[in-house]
């Protein structure tokens, strides 16, 4: 009888941790599709319009950007990539381009 008691404690017991395992992994796993399902920002759209957004800062023409100013070294801008694309918090997770730049751009600290 003790036996089969112990067995069970073993197998609840396992349970637990499995358990505990796949709630601590499953918002990693939605926050990775939800960053591969995010779309790159649309450089014609309102929003980039009105923030003078542009995919490659060296074009911009905006007397605001100094030498230096891209998206990923701006604080907006949520990957630690310098190169690619990232998401941006002012574009509701859409993606900027690292080399980025818009007028919004802020010193990550």
């Amino acid at each position: 009888m003790d036996c089969i008691n112990d067995q069970r404690r073993l197998a609840r017991r396992a349970f637990l941790l499995s358990s505990g395992a796949v709630l601590v992994c499953l918002p990693l796993s939605v926050r990775v599709s939800h960053a591969q399902d995010a779309k790159k920002v649309d450089m014609n759209s309102q929003l980039a319009k009105s923030l003078n957004y542009h995919h490659d800062a060296k074009q911009v023409k905006d007397p605001k950007r100094q030498e230096g100013q891209f998206c990923h070294n701006c604080q907006l801008f949520q990957s630690e990539k310098k190169t690619g694309w990232g998401p941006c918090t002012l574009f509701s997770g859409g993606l900027v381009a690292a080399e980025g730049w818009c007028n919004a751009w802020v010193k990550k600290v």
